[in-house]
């Protein structure tokens, strides 16, 4: 197995990456990544459905859309991300998160598995995982909650839309309770440096990894309408809620249309 160690905190240069090593590489990897602050999506998710676009972009943090499924997250620099890509054969979905598990043991921290390989942590949710496969090749990403900014993370997955009637074929994320290793009382790490440092220790007398350098030769941001929003599984609003007196960011033009033959005195954000 081989280790990338992405100094990099552009979301969507680490996402770039898990893209080439499942699709590009027949190599087992482990890599960990800290982005700026950033909300992901899942595959089959409604951006106006599941984040604050507004709270977004008045904050200049970015929107990205996985090639996973599963449900919004949000990334800071308080939030570590771990993927795991290799064939088909090899792959153990409880494996790696069981060794997560292992590693918080080692320092009296008592983490379970939950359903939907979440860890958990006296019933708080520090980690939630997704997955993409391909016919040869599996994709695991998590993250684990160390010292996020939870007030940005709560106000970055409130709805854009709030209370509006729509109907979807999206897929709507589970919301959870969740909370920071660094506020457990027991937690013996300083800094989420000082935490990733000692993980990747422990994960390398397991695994038995070596450091890679894998480089990406052209990088070409999926950060377009087109990706994060164009590619919103179908859905039809029934009622024209709006939020703050405004009308959602990104909207389709026809959509966008259909809003102002209705209420003609809503602004634009």
């Amino acid at each position: 197995m081989k280790f990338i160690n992405s100094s990099s905190k552009d979301p969507y240069f680490n996402q770039l990456i898990e893209e080439e090593l499942l699709y590009q590489s027949i190599d087992d990897f482990l890599m960990m990544y800290v982005n700026r602050p950033s909300v992901f999506l899942g595959k089959f998710q409604n951006p106006w459905l599941e984040c604050d676009l507004h709270f977004l972009q008045s904050n200049h943090f970015d929107l990205v859309r996985r090639i996973s499924g599963g449900g919004c997250v949000f990334h800071d620099e308080g939030n570590l991300s771990i993927a795991l890509i290799t064939g088909k054969d090899f792959y153990d979905g409880n494996s790696i998160l069981k060794n997560i598990i292992n590693f918080f043991y080692e320092y009296k921290i008592q983490v379970s598995l939950g359903d939907k390989f979440d860890l958990l942590q006296e019933n708080y949710k520090i980690s939630g995982s997704a997955f993409r496969q391909t016919r040869n090749r599996v994709l695991h990403h998590f993250t684990i909650l160390f010292d996020t900014n939870l007030d940005h993370l709560q106000k970055s997955l409130s709805p854009t839309i709030c209370e509006s009637e729509v109907s979807t074929q999206a897929r709507p994320s589970r919301r959870s309770k969740v909370k920071n290793i660094a506020s457990i009382k027991s937690s013996s790490w300083d800094s989420i440096s000082e935490f990733k440092f000692e993980l990747i220790h422990y994960l390398k007398l397991i695994y038995q990894f070596s450091e890679s350098d894998f480089k990406i030769n052209h990088f070409n941001p999926k950060n377009n309408w087109e990706h994060l929003f164009g590619n919103t599984p179908e859905f039809t609003f029934r009622g024209y809620l709006i939020k703050d007196g405004r009308l959602p960011k990104n909207l389709p033009e026809k959509l966008e249309q259909s809003f102002r033959l209705a209420l003609p005195n809503v602004e634009k954000n």
